[in-house]
């Protein structure tokens, strides 16, 4: 991807930090079976589930029963997830879900993510997914870095958004405040301020899909 942007750097790191942290991976858990009796099915549980890549990569599910099944409900998940090393973003993740079909719901606090000049810094990210493969989620982002050749401080939005059943995304289009500390271009600079924006005549920010944006 460009370099001459702040994504570039970061996509560039985040690919090869994805890639590799599905190599030569270890895993490692404890677990309980049952077998219930007066025909309650069958259980699972797994605690403690540790993922670790040759790169570096490791994520770390908590919780006594971090992934659970049974034959009734199908799964759940009630544990914090901890992401480090690798060049993956690094933070905590906690996903809740019950069984029977219900919604996964989470909260993720991730740190800041560097590549060379360029950084990201999200604010908690909330999301609700949903068993049809759509979600909505809540969060905001502070990218800096290059900008065909100068540099961009702090640009910060709040998101607010979805993601439909088709992998559509769209970002509402309620007014907010695009803000920055500096922004530098051919020659102009722009120190700190800020900038409403809203979506044309009550739509999307923001919406891209299968058929384009």
């Amino acid at each position: 991807m460009d370099s001459r942007t702040p994504f570039g750097p970061l996509a560039n790191k985040l690919g090869w930090a994805l890639t590799n942290a599905g190599q030569n991976v270890a895993v490692t858990s404890r677990y309980t079976l049952a077998n219930r009796a007066n025909g309650g099915g069958m259980a699972m549980a797994f605690s403690d589930v540790v993922a670790s890549a040759q790169s570096g990569a490791r994520i770390r599910l908590d919780g006594d029963r971090a992934i659970g099944w049974n034959s009734a409900a199908g799964l759940s998940l009630s544990t914090t997830a901890r992401i480090e090393g690798g060049g993956l973003p690094e933070g905590t993740v906690r996903l809740a879900r019950r069984g029977d079909g219900a919604a996964l719901s989470g909260e993720a606090r991730l740190l800041p993510y560097v590549a060379g000049t360029s950084a990201v810094a999200v604010a908690p990210l909330q999301f609700v997914a949903a068993s049809d493969g759509s979600a909505t989620f809540s969060t905001g982002a502070a990218l800096s870095g290059p900008l065909a050749g100068g540099f961009v401080d702090r640009l910060a939005l709040p998101i607010n958004g979805r993601i439909g059943p088709d992998g559509a995304l769209t970002i509402s289009g309620e007014c907010r405040q695009l803000r920055w500390q500096r922004i530098e271009l051919s020659g102009l600079r722009l120190d700190s301020r800020q900038i409403g924006i809203c979506g044309h005549r009550g739509g999307p920010l923001f919406a891209y899909g299968p058929g384009g944006m």
